[in-house]
């Protein structure tokens, strides 16, 4: 789970969500989940990495991260 103490997963934003979750199989990987507005997929080695359109990123680099504890 996201939540779990550790690194659990690694989160990017890109500029064509939906292109990107696209791309997912032809390089070797699984989508977990795809919701408007972020996605959740598993590298080939079974990495779970979040994915958020650069909308996001623009938006935490403008009020600064959110740290949940």
């Amino acid at each position: 789970p996201f939540n779990a103490p550790g690194l659990t997963h690694l989160s990017l934003s890109v500029d064509d969500l939906d292109g990107t979750v696209a791309r997912i199989a032809t390089a070797g990987g699984t989508v977990a989940r795809h919701l408007p507005g972020a996605a959740v997929v598993h590298d080939p080695d079974g990495q779970a990495i979040e994915l958020l359109p650069m909308s996001y990123h623009h938006r935490v680099t403008a009020t600064g991260p959110v740290a949940v504890i």
